[in-house]
């Protein structure tokens, strides 16, 4: 099954940042508060009104980044969890990436195995994936670090996202009490491994 940035999510998205300068790196964007300071959003949008452009990507319910000229989302396809990057531009793909994968987390009938948002610095991209762990890319899609984890149990599923706070990325992604970080950019391999919240 593909989904797609359907007019009821993407327009208002696409539309007030394409013309920005602004990033949005993470989930909630920059201060993780869901706000753009500044952002003129269409009064009104649909299928045919205030769209920049749309575009097909695999299945998931993670919320799309943006940086630069790049925009990435995560997805599931033939099984296997994805990281995509498109042109902020016209939505065409820049790359995607298989993550290694061995098995599927199992979620609620309404969660999804892929749901976690991306995290980015401007140097590289990362993504946790619950049946693999967290993987990172820089740019232009070539891999920098993996760091393979045992699956959490979460009754529904996991529910988290990595974010950057402080020049640092963290991710709450091994279960309750614990904590993965990383101590400098995206695109630097970690060498801080887990601590207790």
């Amino acid at each position: 099954m593909r989904l797609s940035f359907s007019a009821a999510f993407f327009p208002v998205f696409a539309t007030s940042l394409l013309a920005a300068d602004t990033n949005w790196p993470q989930f909630r964007g920059p201060n993780a508060c869901g706000v753009m300071e500044d952002a003129q959003p269409p009064g009104e949008f649909g299928v045919d009104k205030a769209l920049a452009w749309k575009a097909a990507v695999p299945e998931g319910i993670s919320s799309p980044i943006v940086w630069g000229e790049r925009v990435f989302v995560t997805g599931m396809e033939g099984g296997k969890p994805r990281m995509l990057c498109l042109s902020r531009k016209d939505g065409s793909v820049l790359w995607t990436k298989e993550v290694p994968a061995a098995k599927t987390e199992s979620v609620h009938k309404v969660s999804h195995p892929v749901s976690a948002t991306p995290v980015t610095d401007g140097q590289g991209v990362v993504g946790w994936f619950p049946a693999f762990g967290l993987m990172a890319w820089n740019m232009e899609g070539g891999e920098v670090w993996r760091k393979e984890l045992e699956m959490p149990f979460v009754v529904n599923g996991s529910g988290t996202s990595p974010i950057l706070a402080g020049g640092r990325m963290t991710s709450p992604s091994g279960g309750p009490g614990s904590t993965r970080g990383c101590p400098s950019s995206c695109a630097t391999t970690p060498t801080a491994w887990p601590r207790s919240r």
